[in-house]
């Protein structure tokens, strides 16, 4: 992790290409959210869009999952947002 890459954030370098983990995505609201709340919202978003068994996703299920959360409407939907954006600058 380099020195600019908040605590539970994904490290930079890491979250440039490849598929995303589920864990990475959950790190995305960890620091808005907490950790259970984090959990909550992706793992029920990931139930809904029946990627439940997924390990990873490729950008347009990340995405996918990141529209669903982005409909609530508060913190989670905000933070949903701003990785949506970083999901959009990623590299896969």
């Amino acid at each position: 992790m380099s020195e600019a890459d908040p605590p539970h954030m994904p490290p930079s370098h890491a979250a440039s290409t490849g598929p995303l983990r589920v864990e990475e995505l959950i790190a995305f609201f960890t620091p808005s959210v907490g950790e259970e709340k984090a959990r909550e919202s992706v793992g029920g978003a990931l139930s809904r869009l029946h990627f439940a068994h997924k390990n990873t996703l490729d950008r347009v299920e990340a995405l996918a999952v990141l529209d669903e959360i982005a409909s609530t409407i508060g913190i989670v939907g905000v933070a949903a947002r701003f990785a949506k954006a970083r999901i959009l600058l990623r590299k896969f």
